[in-house]
């Protein structure tokens, strides 16, 4: 089936479910390879005679990603939807996002294996995403460890490859 519609994806695929980086919850149906989110089914399937074109967005009016009813669903071009959430913050609200993220990451003293974030067991790395730089504080005793643990699956491939070769 080339488009199924979206009727026969609410039946038939099987849902996916997480939380993304903010904390929200994420829906999203799977068929024939392809991943539809849950809000765009919603709209295609109560909205047949306004498709969505290529670039639009579903907008949650409340500003409520689980909110997937028919009435908090709005479809925006992406620049539409850009200069909607891009208004709606102010540069002061910005920065106290930016800062409570700051602040929030500076809260975390241990990694998740229980590691001390201090001294000599902790490594600053520079990374990248979406051209911009941000910094990640590493756990050296967990890098450690999963060297050691890397270094030993590879010696024990190389000794099945030799007694495969010599037998």
């Amino acid at each position: 089936m080339d488009n199924p519609t979206p009727e026969h994806l609410m039946r038939t695929a099987p849902m996916h479910s997480w939380k993304d980086g903010r904390g929200a919850m994420r829906i999203y149906l799977q068929y024939e390879g392809k991943t539809y989110t849950y809000p765009h089914v919603v709209w295609d399937f109560l909205n047949p005679e306004e498709p969505r074109m290529r670039g639009d967005v579903i907008h949650h009016i409340d500003g409520d990603s689980t909110n997937n009813f028919p009435n908090n669903l709005k479809k925006m071009t992406l620049s539409e939807h850009t200069k909607h959430h891009g208004s709606s913050k102010s540069p002061e609200a910005r920065r106290k996002i930016s800062n409570s993220s700051k602040a929030k990451h500076k809260s975390i003293t241990h990694c998740i294996h229980g590691h001390p974030f201090e001294g000599e067991n902790v490594s600053i790395r520079k990374k990248q995403w979406n051209n911009r730089h941000y910094y990640e504080r590493v756990c050296r005793e967990c890098g450690r460890r999963a060297s050691r643990k890397y270094q030993a699956r590879l010696r024990a491939e190389i000794k099945t490859q030799e007694v495969g070769d010599g037998a």
